[in-house]
């Protein structure tokens, strides 16, 4: 039981770890046009770098932490802290057995579009869809913000379940760094 309260502390750091990732994307490329006007104004190169350095990390974090239990040779696999390892490799209660299947599932289907990107062109560069410039891992907004809605879900029943309370992978960061930069840049003088 303790190794499994382990794995579970683990992933959650991991879950929230992208979660701030993900609301520091949102924060700085998702707040409105007055936003990405003073980007450009400010270094236009530089922001437009980083909005394609977070949104491709956050493509890796998704698929990292929906990734199989298990990759590798079958004759000697390597274990993976995922969603998927904790849902086959802890012996559930049939009852949160039923609420977590569909919930993973899901999370699956959400990441399938995401996982050519990474495996393609973000953590390798496959040589065929390098030459067609094949456009891998766009997804509407709003299956990321289910992705994280549903992960929170799952991450809570099996904190609930292991450890006995709820848990949330979405901390609110009090004074909140992608803010801070916005603010300052705004108070910059030309």
């Amino acid at each position: 039981m303790e190794t499994n309260n382990k794995k579970i502390k683990i992933f959650i750091d991991q879950c929230t770890w992208t979660w701030i990732i993900y609301s520091y994307y949102q924060e700085l490329f998702d707040s409105g046009v007055n936003t990405l006007k003073l980007f450009e104004k400010c270094s236009h190169q530089f922001f437009y770098d980083l909005e394609i350095l977070l949104s491709e990390y956050i493509i890796i974090r998704m698929c990292c932490l929906t990734d199989p239990a298990t990759s590798g040779p079958q004759n000697n696999p390597t274990e993976n802290l995922t969603i998927n390892h904790l849902l086959e490799k802890i012996l559930w209660l049939p009852e949160v057995q039923s609420q977590l299947y569909p919930e993973i599932d899901r999370l699956n289907e959400i990441v399938r579009p995401l996982r050519k990107a990474r495996n393609k062109i973000i953590a390798h560069a496959d040589l065929k869809t390098s030459f067609n410039n094949t456009l891998l891992g766009a997804m509407p907004k709003e299956d990321y913000e289910e992705f994280f809605n549903i992960l929170e879900k799952a991450v809570d029943i099996m904190h609930q379940h292991l450890i006995g309370d709820p848990h949330s992978i979405k901390v609110a960061m009090a004074d909140e760094p992608a803010h801070q930069l916005i603010k300052k840049l705004k108070n910059i003088k030309d």
